[in-house]
């Protein structure tokens, strides 16, 4: 009895050192050697995701209709319509945005890019238009229903002289055929004007 006891005990130390020697393997496969780079967070984030899901949202070709204030304290003045064409490119990894109409009564084109970071875990937004020669850049992140992205950046205003003034851009995806626009002057911690708004109409 006593040699069936001591052969379970050895039995039961033995099957206990495998078990803790699995793990430890599998703890080192998930933890790569200090150097090295770790594959599955590259792979991680090289892959498109939810985030970029709501950017799918917003492509397809849209409608828009829209205001600016060139005095943010005086009447809004009112855009001919336009129209955009937006795609994802890039096996779904950004939402590209070609712009027509017309500003002030010039034709007016306008491109971007808009992305989500997942490393950083911010959306990203460039844009260029033929209005200037400025690249603009921004970054923000969505509200809890992911729907409301707000991204915040720098503006340069030739007509005054003032560079780098913050703004802040939301876009609002209220359901697959409508987007507003918003763009805002920001002139203090909780305060924003409203400088332009669009509303893009799903064709």
């Amino acid at each position: 009895m006593r040699s069936f006891n001591r052969m379970f005990t050895v039995l039961s130390l033995v099957l206990a050192l495998a078990v803790f020697a699995g793990a430890q393997t599998k703890e080192k496969a998930k933890t790569p050697p200090a150097g090295q780079p770790d594959m599955a967070a590259m792979m991680a984030a090289m892959k498109p995701g939810p985030q970029h899901d709501v950017l799918k949202m917003m492509a397809g070709d849209w409608a828009i209709t829209g205001q600016f204030w060139m005095d943010p304290k005086g009447d809004p003045m009112t855009m001919k319509p336009g129209t955009a064409h937006n795609e994802m490119i890039l096996d779904g990894r950004y939402l590209q945005f070609v712009h027509h109409g017309e500003m002030m009564g010039m034709p007016y084109e306008g491109r971007g890019l808009m992305g989500y970071d997942n490393f950083k875990k911010v959306y990203q937004m460039t844009w260029i238009d033929n209005m200037g020669t400025t690249i603009s850049t921004a970054a923000g992140t969505a509200d809890a229903s992911g729907k409301v992205i707000s991204l915040l950046g720098k503006m340069d205003d030739p007509s005054t002289g003032k560079k780098d003034e913050d703004v802040k851009y939301v876009y609002t995806i209220k359901d697959d055929k409508s987007v507003e626009f918003a763009m805002f002057l920001v002139t203090g911690p909780k305060d924003a004007t409203k400088i332009m708004e669009m509303m893009y109409s799903k064709k």
